[in-house]
């Protein structure tokens, strides 16, 4: 846990910078560059959102929307870029199953504690 507020935000925005292209996973996306069981849907891509500081250690993403067939997306993925091997970090996500074609929308945000 990081004490001093000022340090927290320098290191959430330096983790924000890293990377601003969201991304979505059937299954664990694993600890390397190339992001495993990443979405292969017809009409996915990776959307980009934009980092906003705040303070204490918060950086708010832009929403993002994905239009997605039925399924379940399980993990969220941060990178790079638009595409390629360039995932910078993930995470698990609860309760994101479609039971119909439709959209998920992402409200991504970033806190170092």
């Amino acid at each position: 846990m990081i004490n001093v507020s000022s340090t927290a935000q320098s290191l959430s925005n330096d983790y924000a910078g890293m990377g601003d292209w969201i991304g979505l996973a059937t299954d664990d996306p694993g600890s390397m560059a190339a992001p495993a069981n990443e979405v292969t849907a017809d009409g996915y891509t990776r959307q980009q959102t934009t980092w906003t500081p705040g303070e204490g250690g918060v950086n708010q993403g832009s929403p993002v929307t994905f239009n997605l067939p039925s399924g379940a997306y399980p993990y969220l993925i941060l990178c790079a870029d638009a595409n390629g091997q360039s995932m910078i970090d993930n995470c698990k996500i609860d309760g994101v199953d479609l039971n119909s074609d439709g959209q998920i929308v992402v409200k991504p945000t970033y806190t170092q504690t």
